[in-house]
């Protein structure tokens, strides 16, 4: 089991009984450190671990620790999981006072990275702008509850679905689009005391 400890900039691995067997990574500018905060990603058929920083970085690293790469995106990484043997990431682009959501299919082997998805639109009407003489002031996506989900099927193929949405939709991970069907249940209903409480 691998832990992603971001707090520490550090990355520890578990063996099956829950003992610690190995820390690696620490905050620096140097190869195989860490110049933000790393998100622990996911492992890539028992050989490769890797990390997410918001500064575009996506590094690899052998499962016994062993700095490999670094793969650089032009965006920023929000969430990044392990898809068969590649990488599936979701990356936040501003684009004035809008941003673009992609999802990116990244080989760690090549490193070729493939956009398959983009959303102009994700959080419209639910996230917070203020402009002051055409400035923007303050542009934060957390304050909506509209969220992208990625999901692995055994398969390797890629599940995406947006929360406020009743479509599902699943890639290859080649990045084509295999199928996409609407879910047929409707969300429950907050219940009106947790609303006025």
């Amino acid at each position: 089991i691998f832990v992603g400890n971001y707090s520490s900039y550090t990355i520890q691995k578990f063996n099956s009984k829950g003992e610690l067997v190995l820390t690696f990574g620490k905050k620096g500018k140097g190869i195989g450190e860490f110049s933000q905060r790393p998100t622990l990603g996911g492992v890539i058929g028992n050989k490769y671990v890797f990390t997410h920083e918001h500064n575009g970085h996506v590094k690899i690293f052998s499962t016994d620790g062993n700095y490999i790469k670094t793969i650089k995106v032009d965006y920023m990484p929000l969430k990044t999981i392990a898809c068969g043997n590649k990488i599936a990431l979701v990356g936040h682009v501003p684009m004035g006072t809008k941003v673009r959501y992609v999802i990116t299919i990244i080989d760690p082997e090549t490193e070729e990275q493939k956009i398959i998805k983009k959303y102009d639109d994700f959080s419209e009407g639910a996230m917070l702008v203020v402009n002051k003489n055409k400035y923007l002031l303050s542009f934060s996506p957390m304050f909506t509850n509209t969220d992208l989900m990625l999901r692995s099927l055994p398969n390797g193929n890629l599940v995406v679905a947006i929360n406020t949405s009743k479509m599902i939709e699943e890639y290859s991970v080649d990045g084509k689009l295999v199928k996409s069907f609407k879910s047929d249940f409707e969300a429950p209903a907050y219940p009106e005391d947790l609303k006025k409480e």
